[in-house]
């Protein structure tokens, strides 16, 4: 009886819990520094999640190589699961580090993915400005975003066994904001490019590409969706 006591007192001191952890990684878009997500990042605190407002340099730097170090930097936090918040480029950054992320039984679950004004089958905008020459002084990356299908970001994995919600940007008036691009658009991408196939839910919005970030609205709908995996509660 006094080894079985022995045992139990040990065990209650000495063996932790087991407590699972879940970051929230917040990924910004192409040529942006990581305070365009501040909003968004001050609203997960308030509501109690634990966010890594991510930088990274996505101006100079091959889409390959961010997603290589996007994985490696993930690992470090030694998350049970994580989450992602990503802005237009910020999702290929994301989908870049699947490719490292696949083979590894130890990285943590994704959980839930919110990707706004996300360029999954390329950015419009960047039929106009991918060209090799351009490289010198728009970096990597923006021909890596045409929308041709073979294209970088039409051949990046696709997550997959992950709950995926994406955000549209839309002027709403069949035209857009950028009359550079035919159709409706946020000034940079139509709504037909943002789209995987695979989402849970779409939401759509009266914003262009960089005021979805700061609007009360899309705020709500992404705590909604890191929350329950919907973006309304109606």
């Amino acid at each position: 009886m006094k080894k079985l006591f022995i045992i139990v007192f040990t065990c209650f001191f000495i063996i932790k819990p087991v407590v699972s952890s879940h970051i929230i990684f917040l990924v910004h878009g192409y040529a942006n520094p990581n305070v365009i997500l501040f909003r968004i990042n001050n609203k997960l605190i308030q509501n109690n999640f634990k966010s890594i407002n991510y930088q990274y340099p996505g101006l100079f730097v091959d889409l390959e190589r961010l997603g290589e170090s996007l994985y490696y930097d993930v690992k470090r936090t030694q998350a049970d699961t994580v989450s992602f918040v990503t802005h237009s480029m910020g999702a290929l950054v994301v989908r870049s580090m699947l490719k490292f992320a696949a083979s590894d039984f130890d990285f943590p679950v994704i959980h839930r993915i919110v990707m706004i004004t996300p360029p999954n089958r390329g950015a419009d905008i960047a039929d106009f400005f991918g060209f090799d020459f351009l490289k010198p002084f728009l970096g990597p990356n923006v021909v890596k975003m045409k929308t041709d299908t073979l294209s970088y970001a039409n051949k990046l994995p696709v997550p997959i066994n992950t709950e995926i919600g994406v955000i549209i940007g839309l002027r709403g008036d069949g035209r857009g904001y950028n009359p550079l691009i035919k159709g409706d658009n946020d000034g940079l991408i139509r709504p037909k490019n943002k789209l995987l196939g695979n989402e849970k839910e779409v939401l759509i919005v009266r914003h262009n590409h960089f005021t979805v970030l700061i609007a009360n609205d899309v705020l709500n709908s992404i705590i909604n969706f890191l929350k329950y995996g919907k973006f309304n509660m109606d």
